[in-house]
C-alpha cells in the first residue's frame, strides 16, 4: 500500500518545553497536568479535542512553538488546560474565568519576566454568552467579564492552596449559581414594575385625597365668608 501512515509516541519532554511550562504547572498547582501533543496546527496555535477524541486528556500545541517566546509557550499551554479543566470546549465566562485563574496564578509567582500572563486576556476567550443575556450582547458581555474577573480574582486571593481541578469546580459552582441568579431576574424586574405601579397608584390616590380635602376646605372657607358677611349686613 502505497500510502505514507504517521503515529505519534511518547517522547521525552523537550528541553525548550519544559523551560517554558515547569514553574507554570507548579504555579497552577494541577494534580495532574495534561499531556502535550506537539503537532502542527496549522492556523491554530493550539488546541483541546474533545475527551472522546483524546481519551488521555491531552491538549495540543503548534509544533511550531519551539520558536516561540516561553511566555507565549505557557499561555497557549495554560488556554487549552483551562479548556480541559471546564470540560465543555466553549469560551463561556466559567471558561474565561479559569483562564484567567490559572494566569492570575502565574502572575503571582513572577513568571512574566515583566509582562503580566492576565493581560493576554482577550474577548477571544469570552464568545459563548449564557443565553439569559444573549439578547443584550453587549450589556450581557460586559456583565460576563465582570462576573469572571471579580470570581477569578477572589478565587485566587481566597484559595491559595486549591488545586486547579479544585478550582475548576469551585468555579463551575460558582457560575452554576450565577446562571440561577440570572433565570430569577425577570421575575425580580417584573416585581420591580409592580411594586413601582403600586406605589404610584398610591400616590396617585394620596394626591386625589388631598385635592378633595383642600376643595372640602375651600367650600367650608367659602361659607365662612358667606355668613360673616351676612351677619356684617344683619348687624349693620
Amino acid at each position: 500500500m502505497d500510502v505514507k501512515t504517521y503515529q505519534t509516541v511518547p517522547i521525552p519532554v523537550p528541553i525548550w518545553l519544559q523551560n517554558a511550562l515547569e514553574k507554570v504547572i507548579q504555579a497552577s498547582r494541577f494534580d495532574a497536568p495534561p499531556p502535550v501533543l506537539l503537532c502542527p496546527t496549522g492556523r491554530w496555535l493550539g488546541w483541546c479535542a474533545p475527551l472522546n477524541e483524546a481519551p488521555d486528556g491531552r491538549v495540543v500545541i503548534s509544533s511550531r512553538a519551539k520558536f516561540w517566546q516561553k511566555n507565549e509557550v505557557a499561555r497557549v499551554f495554560l488556554h487549552e488546560a483551562a479548556h480541559r479543566l471546564m470540560a465543555d470546549g466553549l469560551h463561556r465566562p466559567s471558561f474565561f474565568c479559569m483562564n484567567l485563574c490559572l494566569l492570575l496564578r502565574a502572575d503571582l509567582a513572577d513568571l512574566g519576566e515583566g509582562v503580566l500572563f492576565a493581560n493576554s486576556a482577550s474577548l477571544y476567550d469570552i464568545q459563548d454568552l449564557p443565553p439569559q443575556l444573549v439578547d443584550e450582547p453587549e450589556r450581557g458581555l460586559a456583565r460576563s467579564i465582570q462576573w469572571a474577573v471579580l470570581t477569578a480574582r477572589q478565587l485566587v486571593q481566597d484559595q491559595p492552596q486549591t488545586s486547579a481541578e479544585g478550582l475548576a469546580s469551585e468555579v463551575q459552582k460558582r457560575f452554576d449559581e450565577w446562571l440561577a441568579e440570572l433565570d430569577q431576574e425577570p421575575m425580580k424586574r417584573a416585581q420591580q414594575v409592580q411594586q413601582v405601579a403600586q406605589r404610584v397608584a398610591m400616590q396617585k390616590a394620596a394626591l386625589a385625597g388631598l385635592r378633595e380635602r383642600i376643595f372640602a376646605l375651600k367650600l367650608v372657607a367659602a361659607g365662612l365668608g358667606f355668613l360673616v358677611a351676612a351677619t356684617f349686613l344683619v348687624l349693620k
